[in-house]
């Protein structure tokens, strides 16, 4: 049950950072256009990913 409940918490987490994204990509598209949006949202999650890594390594 303790699983089944972590699994559900971990997709709903993914869920609203993928809508998060989302919004954000669409947010940026007006702004700046479709490729610059692209760009600076991969930019973005790289950063995140990064940050994340590091935080791994010093624990």
């Amino acid at each position: 049950m303790k699983t089944i409940a972590l699994y559900f918490v971990m997709l709903l987490a993914v869920s609203f950072y993928a809508s998060a994204l989302l919004l954000a990509y669409w947010l940026l598209w007006l702004i700046f256009g479709k490729i610059a949006a692209a760009s600076i949202l991969l930019i973005l999650i790289g950063i995140t990913i990064v940050r994340v890594q590091l935080k791994k390594r010093r624990s």
